[in-house]
């Protein structure tokens, strides 16, 4: 008496998440067969995970700034002192670009596996034979695109003054010009994919099987 069974236990996932865990257990028992039979058992799995993450991100920041004092004009005075005073200009602009296209995924192929597979009870002179195979493939495709512009106009004016036809002294001060531009660009185009770990635990028992018989499990 000849049996042979043939179980094929495909997984196939594409995902788009940032976690992938599949959970599978296999029993395979060969029990109670008689003497001078023959039994297999044949087990293929296959655990295919695929992630695609694409991302694209089109910055542009535009700033302009314009600060005047300047452009006084003290003429045509009869006296003994005439002044022209501006005052000071002080500019400051701030761009945070930051934490633009971040992909983490994080795949754990096969997930908790468990595999019980005994071969007990069986006749003398009998050959029983279990064969399990296992493959997997994990594949991460991670994509980032980003165009970031930044353009900072700063005009700033203390000065252009005019003193003429004066009779007196003429004094003309004009105020200081602090200008500070800073462009921050962190964290752009960020990818992780952390390998993740399969936990495996088998059962393989052999056992109370007649006289002469050949058992494998592989």
């Amino acid at each position: 008496m000849f049996k042979r069974i043939l179980i094929l236990v495909s997984i196939i996932i594409i995902g788009f998440s940032s976690l992938i865990k599949v959970a599978k257990a296999e029993e395979i028992v060969i029990s109670g067969n008689g003497d001078g039979s023959t039994s297999e058992v044949k087990v293929e799995a296959q655990n295919n995970t695929t992630v695609t993450q694409s991302n694209q991100a089109d910055v542009k920041n535009d700033v302009s700034q314009d600060a005047n004092t300047g452009n006084n004009e003290a003429s045509g005075n009869n006296s003994d002192q005439t002044n022209i005073e501006t005052g000071s200009v002080n500019s400051e602009t701030n761009i945070n670009n930051e934490n633009i296209n971040t992909n983490v995924a994080e795949s754990i192929c096969c997930g908790e596996n468990s595999a019980n597979a005994q071969i007990t009870g069986n006749g003398s002179d009998s050959t029983n034979t279990v064969n399990a195979n296992t493959t997997t493939n994990t594949t991460i495709n991670q994509s980032n695109v980003a165009n970031i512009t930044n353009n900072v106009t700063v005009n700033a004016n203390t000065g252009n003054n005019t003193a003429n036809e004066n009779t007196g002294n003429v004094k003309i001060e004009t105020g200081n010009i602090t200008a500070l531009t800073n462009i921050t660009n962190k964290n752009i185009n960020y990818n992780n994919d952390p390998v993740g770990q399969n936990e495996l635990s088998y059962l393989l028992k052999i056992s109370g099987n007649g006289e002469n018989s050949n058992n494998s499990i592989i």
